[in-house]
């Protein structure tokens, strides 16, 4: 965990989070869904956003 924060903190990065990363996580790109396994994957109606500026 420490060394993925000093990448963080060398890319620019002032707040970052680590999720859990259970069957609830999730990744999209460009509007696909990336990494969702359907038969263990639990639905959740949250999401956190990252934009490049």
């Amino acid at each position: 965990m420490g060394e993925f924060a000093q990448i963080l903190q060398q890319l620019g990065a002032v707040n970052a989070l680590n999720l859990d990363g259970g069957s609830s996580t999730s990744l999209a790109l460009g509007g696909q869904l990336l990494d969702r396994s359907p038969v263990t994957a639990a639905w959740v109606s949250n999401a956190i956003g990252v934009f490049v500026r």
